[in-house]
């Protein structure tokens, strides 16, 4: 089963949450819409008793008005007037539309011929309106109970109706919401528990990796997310730290075994030339007399000296004892002074610090000696050069090596390819975590090599 990228899984419980919060809210609504529609029928009941009644007190007064004109008790014109206005008051509220609509069939008929009899004009006959009028308004008043009886039904279905829904709202609100808060902690936990198993498989491959139980960490099957971008990066990050180790491990063990080495030869092959040397001695000084002898002796011994002094350069290109005595900028000058052994041979500038060696580590001081021994054997081989210069600078939290020649200088480009000597001196580089760069030199001519080590304890 696919996994869910690690955003997704942040987003699916604020996602499911306000699905159902969105569905409460539409429910919540359309239970308002129904209230609503139920309120809006009672206004409608309201308003057509309300137009009913006034149409049955003013068919009333027409009544009376049209009794006064018959019997002429009153002006005449101020009754006439009095009539014409409660005549326009009836036809406006029988004729409501909405009550005309809910009359049955009979009541419109009447309504609509009555109401023509009783209008107001010029020839108006009082005894036909009074008993037009007597006919028409107990139908208008039955028409009235009957429609007050629907909306005090309608009132009660109402209220009723108020009451369930609101208790409805009120138990699905509670139980959304105590779904939202279970469906909330729930993927929470999900989304917390996932996520943490990833994150500490990975701290515990990491620390796996620091105590060396552990090559690399394995790289995940495919990026999904941005653990997997994270575990993906530390795996190719302690892939190269496995390279790094190996190679520093190399570097240290071939050191170590250079000191063997040179330790065996000091102390078996140049202590047996050393004890051949005095033995030469002695015959010389026991035959004297033998001038022949003593000359070939002679020549033996010169022979040997110079096997001696070779074999010392070589214990001493194996374990530099100045490195170890005397520091590394003794050391470098030592070697700079012996690698010069013609007479066309560059001249050489130092600028070294001292006490270089506090701020590095043994294993950082002997591969720092063996690249600029690297180096200074590159220029004097291939460089063409007429000086060169080495300077090592200490200087707060880093600790700098410029080597510059004004030779012929060499294609930087790695496309060309390198050789043993570029790839040692890289490699070496490498295993003590420093930053290194070609560069043309700063003379009209020749190459320019800087080494950068970081010498904060912390970092």
């Amino acid at each position: 089963m696919r996994r869910l990228p690690f955003k997704y899984q942040i987003l699916l419980g604020p996602a499911i949450i306000a699905i159902t919060l969105a569905g409460l809210i539409w429910f919540t609504l359309s239970q308002f819409q129904q209230i609503q529609s139920q309120n809006e029928t009672i206004r409608q009941w309201a308003r057509i008793t309300d137009r009913m009644h006034l149409a049955i007190v003013t068919g009333q007064r027409m009544v009376n008005l049209a009794n006064s004109l018959i019997h002429n008790t009153q002006d005449q014109d101020e009754l006439q007037f009095s009539y014409l206005e409660q005549s326009r008051i009836f036809s406006d509220n029988v004729l409501y539309p909405e009550c005309f609509e809910k009359m049955n069939p009979e009541v419109r008929d009447l309504i609509k011929t009555s109401e023509q009899k009783v209008r107001y004009d010029e020839e108006l006959n009082p005894k036909k309106v009074v008993g037009t009028l007597n006919i028409l308004l107990p139908k208008l008043e039955q028409q009235y109970n009957t429609w007050w009886a629907q909306k005090r039904g309608a009132y009660i279905d109402y209220y009723d109706n108020v009451k369930i829904i609101n208790y409805r709202l009120l138990n699905i609100s509670l139980t959304v919401l105590v779904i939202c808060l279970i469906l909330a902690g729930s993927m929470t936990f999900w989304t917390l528990r996932n996520t943490n198993s990833r994150l500490r498989k990975l701290a515990n491959d990491a620390q796996a990796v620091c105590d060396g139980t552990l090559n690399t960490v394995p790289s995940p099957d495919s990026i999904i997310d941005e653990i997997d971008r994270v575990t993906e990066c530390a795996a190719r990050m302690t892939h190269r730290l496995v390279k790094v180790v190996a190679v520093e491990k190399i570097l240290q063990g071939a050191e170590n075994e250079r000191r063997r080495i040179a330790m065996d030869m000091h102390d078996q092959a140049l202590a047996d030339l050393t004890g051949i040397t005095r033995k030469m001695d002695d015959i010389q000084a026991s035959h004297k007399e033998n001038r022949e002898l003593h000359n070939e002796l002679n020549g033996l011994a010169s022979d040997l000296q110079t096997g001696i002094q070779s074999i010392r350069e070589i214990i001493d290109d194996l374990h530099p004892h100045n490195l170890e005595i005397l520091g590394i900028a003794a050391a470098v000058e030592e070697l700079c002074k012996r690698a010069c052994k013609s007479s066309n041979c560059p001249q050489f500038h130092l600028s070294l610090d001292s006490q270089i060696e506090n701020s590095l580590s043994k294993l950082q001081c002997i591969t720092l000696y063996r690249i600029i021994q690297e180096l200074v054997q590159n220029i004097i081989k291939h460089a063409n050069c007429s000086l060169y210069e080495i300077s090592l600078r200490l200087e707060p939290g880093k600790l700098t090596l410029l080597v510059e020649d004004n030779g012929t200088g060499f294609d930087i480009d790695i496309s060309t390819g390198k050789g043993h000597g570029l790839i040692n001196i890289e490699e070496r580089a490498k295993a003590i975590n420093a930053d290194f760069q070609w560069s043309s030199s700063r003379f009209n001519s020749g190459s320019r090599f800087e080494l950068t080590i970081n010498t904060n304890k912390d970092e």
